[in-house]
């Protein structure tokens, strides 16, 4: 994870951290640290920090643990009050509720992202080649594949004109592509900046997608080839025509097929 998302986070928790304590004392918590002397201050400079935070960690896991931290604030003064009805745990069940389940339908989102977007794009989405433009590492990963923001150029299977897109993306940490590597992908045409990567273990990949990935292989055979000269060539052909191994008329043939 880099420097700048892990000072975020940091930051974010400290800044959901003062926002349940503001709470906490606004409802009258007992007892209450010194800070609590001034509850507003504290929510007032702590719920735009955590979702400053957020925004600069690309994550909004802050807000959610702010409106958390809220809820926790409020069951807290109610507990240390010695309040008995459930009436007074409400307000902090719901902002317990809306942070914690929040966080978890962001991450069940997120993988939602990996799996059956993949389905939805082969369904529904177009197929096209790509060029890897540049790669950026997001500094998070997982299960140790890495989080990178991928900006491509597609050039769509159909011969509609080419076009940039930029997306974030897991990649697998034993084949993490290189700029300029080209790509097979499926994207949105109703939204450029949605595809994903076509690979060998995408088994439910349509027939047009292993057609992309057999035209990849194809490309990398030719790059992979060794070049001939031409004129080196020629003279190969020459001395096998006068050596007798070559007619007149196969020389004159294989000598149209070199690019001279």
């Amino acid at each position: 994870m880099r420097t700048g998302r892990i000072i975020a986070f940091v930051v974010g928790l400290t800044g959901a951290a003062a926002t349940g304590t503001g709470a906490y004392a606004l409802a009258g918590g007992a007892p209450c640290p010194p800070v609590c002397v001034a509850p507003g201050w504290l929510i007032g400079l702590g719920a735009p920090t955590a979702v400053v935070a957020g925004i600069v960690a690309t994550s909004p896991i802050m807000l959610f643990t702010a409106f958390a931290a809220v809820g926790l604030g409020l069951v807290a003064a109610a507990v240390g009050n010695g309040h008995q009805s459930v009436q007074s745990y409400f307000p902090g069940g719901i902002f317990l509720l809306i942070g914690l389940g929040g966080n978890v339908v962001w991450f069940a989102v997120r993988n939602l992202d990996s799996t059956d977007g993949r389905a939805a794009l082969f369904a529904t989405g177009r197929p096209g080649l790509a060029t890897l433009l540049s790669l950026t590492d997001t500094g998070g990963s997982v299960n140790d594949n890495p989080e990178v923001i991928m900006r491509v150029r597609i050039e769509p299977a159909d011969g509609s004109p080419a076009f940039d897109s930029t997306r974030t993306l897991l990649v697998s940490r034993l084949a993490v592509p290189r700029p300029g590597q080209r790509l097979a992908v499926y994207y949105d045409p109703a939204d450029p900046d949605r595809f994903v990567l076509v690979t060998e273990a995408d088994t439910e990949a349509p027939d047009e997608a292993r057609r992309l990935l057999e035209r990849l292989r194809a490309e990398s055979v030719r790059a992979a080839a060794p070049t001939v000269d031409p004129v080196e060539r020629l003279g190969k052909l020459n001395a096998l025509r006068l050596a007798g191994a070559l007619t007149e008329e196969e020389f004159q043939r294989q000598k149209a097929k070199l690019d001279l």
